[in-house]
């Protein structure tokens, strides 16, 4: 009899529904892109046509042909500062007969923060959660050939790249969650050499503990690219200090760093209603809104603290004209109507 009864308790407190975990997050990326550009281009003629010489392809508009009654110069420069230098002749008919001009332009110009993606998933303790969000891209496995080098059969793997999420929450005694965490942002990185496709890749695998509703920063993923471009004129453009009238020069600092903000939410039967509904009421805003991809820091985590609470202070004083069959009743809620359990 004693056995039995130890068997019933321990399948008691085994016998027990599993918690669940809403794991929210926001990835986002910081680019820093300094772009420093100096350089100079000249162009001249007469009232028959207009030659430009340009020192940077990035400005296609001033290598076309302007004539004397096209649209003005200025509607094709760059952003940036733009100085115009210029002397132009006309005859006693007012024909030009020959112009000079010069044009010299600086810009710099500086990258912000993006906002990747903001998964959010509820999955059972200690059960692992997955998100993708990108593209099955193929590579090139195996390539056969036959007997006489033609006809190649090539065999291909199709891989995810974009970003994946994979957490796996574990509630701990108190308020406490432990997260395994594995998070990879892969993109395809343009090339005109490779004979296969080229990926770029952050990941990062940890394994934290983070309290109940509380908000988690992983960072520190940093990528860096230098170019720098230097277009001049054969000869000319190497000469000290005035070289630099006859060449144009481009410098691109690129970083990129990869910041994760994740926060875990142990639902209870009490604040899961609560959580969904508030869900819900936030995208319907953002639809009426119509905001969609300005949301502040704070719309990507709401506070939940108030989630399971309910309305105990409502008043109700009963007319004077009340019966027994039918009593109509009046309710006076006060303003702060959400108190603690």
């Amino acid at each position: 009899m004693a056995i039995t009864l130890s068997v019933k308790e321990v399948i008691n407190k085994l016998d027990v529904e599993r918690a669940q975990v809403l794991i929210e997050a926001v990835i986002a990326e910081i680019t820093s892109s300094d772009i420093n550009e100096l350089g100079i281009q000249w162009l001249g003629g007469n009232d028959n046509g207009m030659g430009m010489i340009n020192f940077n392809e990035q400005i296609p508009s001033l290598l076309t042909n302007k004539s004397a009654g096209s649209s003005k110069l200025v509607n094709s420069l760059k952003p940036g500062v733009s100085f115009l230098f210029g002397k132009q002749n006309k005859d006693a008919n007012g024909k030009i007969t020959s112009a000079l001009g010069m044009v010299i332009n600086a810009l710099n110009s500086l990258g912000n923060a993006n906002i990747l993606s903001t998964p959010s998933i509820v999955t059972l303790d200690n059960e692992e959660a997955e998100i993708i969000v990108g593209n099955e891209v193929p590579f090139i496995t195996n390539t056969q050939l036959s007997s006489n080098n033609s006809n190649p059969f090539q065999n291909y793997e199709r891989k995810n790249v974009g970003l994946t999420l994979k957490v796996k929450p574990q509630i701990n005694e108190g308020s406490g969650v432990k997260l395994k965490i594995e998070q990879e942002v892969s993109n395809v990185v343009p090339s005109a050499s490779a004979v296969d496709v080229i990926t770029s890749k952050r990941k990062i695998k940890t394994t934290v503990m983070v309290e109940n509703n509380k908000i988690l920063v992983l960072g520190g993923m940093i990528d860096n690219h230098v170019r720098e471009k230097h277009n001049k004129v054969p000869l000319l453009g190497d000469i000290p200090i005035l070289g630099h009238l006859f060449r144009y020069d481009t410098e691109t600092n690129d970083k990129r760093h990869l910041l994760i903000f994740i926060r875990p939410t142990i639902l209870t039967k009490d604040n899961i209603d609560d959580i969904s509904r508030q869900k819900y009421s936030y995208i319907q805003a953002k639809r009426i809104l119509k905001n969609m991809g300005k949301d502040s820091f704070d719309d990507l985590f709401p506070d939940y603290s108030i989630a399971g609470k309910k309305k105990t202070s409502a008043e109700i004083k009963p007319t004077q004209e009340s019966s027994k069959s039918n009593q109509e009743v009046s309710v006076d809620l006060e303003d702060n109507w959400y108190e603690d359990e």
